[in-house]
C-alpha cells in the first residue's frame, strides 16, 4: 500500500484515501478525499447558478436519452421509486397540495392557472400564517381561499387566492368574500 501526503492538509494517508488519476505521476489525486470533498462543498455553495445553468443545459441536450433511462429504472426498481415519491411527498406537502389545486383549477376550466407551490408558500409568510377572515394562526393547516370562486369563472392565480382557515373556507363556500379583504392584497 502506497503511502502519499495531501497537498492541502499535509497529513500522510494511505492510497485507499486518494482518488484516483492515471495523468498524475503516482496514479493518484493530490488532495485527499475528504480535501477534495471540502474544496467541491465550496465551490459548488459559490457557483450554484453554473451548476443548475449546465444541469438545465446537459437535460436540455440529453432529454431523450434522460428520460429513457428514468422509465427504464421506473420499470425496473418500482418499488424503490414508489417508496422515493411517497417519502418526497412526506417531505413537501406544499408541492402536492399546489399540484392538486392545479388539478382542480384545471377541471373547473379556469381561465388562468399559473398559481405555483412558492406563490402559495410566500403568501402565508406574508400574512403570517394567519387566516385572511378570522387571524386565527394555522401554520401548516391553511387553504387556499378563491375571492371568486373557480365555480363563478375564477382564476388559479396569485390575485385571487388568499389563505384562510378551513373553517372560514368551508363558510365562504362559493360565495363573496365574508367581509372585505382587498387592502390585504396591496
Amino acid at each position: 500500500m502506497l503511502i502519499l501526503r495531501c497537498s492541502k492538509c499535509k497529513i500522510p494517508q494511505s492510497s485507499e484515501h486518494f482518488y484516483k488519476r492515471k495523468d498524475r505521476p503516482r496514479g493518484f489525486q493530490s488532495r485527499c478525499k475528504a480535501c477534495m470533498a471540502t474544496k467541491n462543498k465550496t465551490w459548488w455553495s459559490q457557483n450554484g447558478e453554473k451548476k443548475q445553468a449546465y444541469a438545465q443545459k446537459h437535460y436540455q441536450n440529453h432529454k431523450e436519452t434522460i428520460n429513457a433511462k428514468t422509465a427504464l429504472y421506473a420499470a425496473q426498481h418500482p418499488r424503490q421509486c414508489r417508496a422515493w415519491e411517497a417519502a418526497y411527498r412526506r417531505r413537501h406537502p406544499e408541492i402536492g397540495h399546489a399540484k392538486q389545486a392545479r388539478r382542480r383549477a384545471k377541471l373547473k376550466q379556469a381561465a388562468v392557472n399559473d398559481f405555483t407551490a412558492l406563490q402559495w408558500v410566500e403568501m402565508q409568510i406574508i400574512h403570517e400564517h394567519k387566516c385572511v377572515y378570522c387571524h386565527k394562526r394555522c401554520k401548516g393547516k391553511l387553504t387556499q381561499d378563491h375571492l371568486t370562486p373557480l365555480s363563478q369563472g375564477g382564476m388559479h392565480t396569485k390575485s385571487n387566492i388568499l389563505p384562510a382557515c378551513r373553517s372560514c373556507n368551508s363558510r365562504k363556500n362559493n360565495l363573496l368574500p365574508i367581509k372585505p379583504v382587498q387592502p390585504l392584497l396591496l
